[in-house]
């Protein structure tokens, strides 16, 4: 932040200088910052002061500071934490005389974020006036990320819609295999009925009861019950006719009895 800053409010006879004047006795414009500083005089009683409004978190204040002349100042920060900084007059004339650019007047860091105002005041320096040379004002900091509440909200209303949706996913596949064992079961009970009609007739009204070790098959409108160990429509028992031996009814001859 320059001096030439129009957020800067002086309040006294304060004279920004540049680079367009003729260098003065105790300073020369080009060697500072943006080519220009502003220079005031005053005591306490003056009451020349200035404010520096800023936002961040830190703030520094530099000045171009000559030897032969004295600086006493107290600076505020919102109102509070009041300072007294100073440059003491090099009194040994005897010395070359010298400006120092850059000279670090106050420094203040590790603010809490955010807008803040510096208050310098001119005072009395060893019971005559104090002259200031300034030049300009850094300010550090950078703005905090936004956390917005509503974001862990989301998450977790978003966490469970997909908790309820993997119960819900969860339930159907479970639904979806018992009906399906449900269909399988039924459809091996129909192959076991069809397999128990007559392979022969194909006749739907006769069926088959099974037993463990006989069939029984019962056919409606017949009176007579059969017993087989087959399915096959065909008597069980089928009628043969017996062989007899031309020799029957007569003795061997080798048992004849003997008299």
């Amino acid at each position: 932040m320059d001096d030439t800053d129009s957020s800067i409010t002086w309040h006294g006879p304060f004279i920004p200088l540049n680079a367009s004047f003729e260098p003065i006795t105790w300073a020369d414009a080009n060697l500072c910052f943006n080519k220009t500083f502003t220079v005031g005089q005053g005591t306490t009683s003056d009451d020349y002061s200035f404010d520096i409004p800023f936002t961040g978190s830190g703030i520094s204040l530099f000045v171009a500071y000559n030897n032969r002349l004295g600086l006493n100042v107290s600076i505020t920060l919102d109102g509070n934490f009041t300072t007294i900084n100073w440059f003491i007059l090099d009194t040994d004339y005897e010395t070359p005389t010298y400006t120092t650019y850059n000279a670090t007047l106050y420094d203040k860091q590790n603010l809490t974020y955010g807008n803040h105002v510096l208050n310098i005041v001119l005072q009395d320096y060893r019971g005559n006036q104090s002259d200031i040379m300034f030049d300009y004002a850094a300010v550090t900091g950078e703005r905090p990320a936004v956390k917005f509440s509503g974001s862990s909200t989301k998450e977790k209303i978003g966490a469970g819609i997909g908790g309820g949706l993997g119960a819900l996913a969860i339930i159907v596949a479970i639904a979806f295999i018992i009906l399906f064992s449900r269909r399988r079961t039924r459809r091996k009970t129909s192959a076991m009925e069809l397999d128990l009609i007559d392979s022969d007739t194909k006749d739907p009204a006769m069926f088959h009861r099974s037993s463990s070790n006989v069939t029984t098959t019962f056919r409606p409108g017949h009176n007579r019950r059969q017993s087989s160990f087959s399915q096959s429509s065909s008597s069980p028992i089928s009628p043969v006719k017996p062989t007899y031996s031309n020799f029957l009814g007569q003795k061997h001859p080798f048992h004849q009895l003997p008299s």
